[in-house]
Order: structure tokens, then sequence, then C-alpha cells
């Protein structure tokens, strides 16, 4: 499934994991032009991660911090 563009990614994390399934948003540009990108969490499946990016955009001001970068 194609997502549009600057909506963000749902990425399968590499190895034999519970919850392999990683939705990332990009929050803005550094000063060389490298994407900031926001680690959502994990999920046990594609569905679930996709439904939480959704949720990321209809709610922005929800997202937690969190001290993970990818």
């Amino acid at each position: 499934m194609r997502l549009p563009n600057g909506y963000g990614s749902v990425y399968k994390l590499s190895g034999k994991r519970r919850k392999p399934f990683a939705p990332i948003i990009t929050t803005g540009w550094t000063d060389e032009g490298k994407a900031i990108r926001k680690y959502l969490g994990s999920f046990d499946n594609r569905s679930a991660a996709l439904k939480a990016l959704a949720d990321s955009h209809a709610h922005p001001d929800n997202i937690q911090d969190t001290n993970i970068s990818i």
C-alpha cells in the first residue's frame, strides 16, 4: 500500500521481534537538509502501525516524546 507524500512510513524492523512494525514521521528538517524523524512506537502488525500513523496525523498535539532516534 502506497502512502501519500509527506505522510510517513511504516518499517518492518529486522530480527525476530514480538512487535516488528514501526511507524515513523518527519517532524522537520535540519540546516543541512536532513529530515528530523519521530519514532511512534512498535506494533505487532502493519495495520496497527498504519492506524497509529493516521492517528498521529489526526491529532498531531498528542504525539508523545520518546528518546529513541532512528
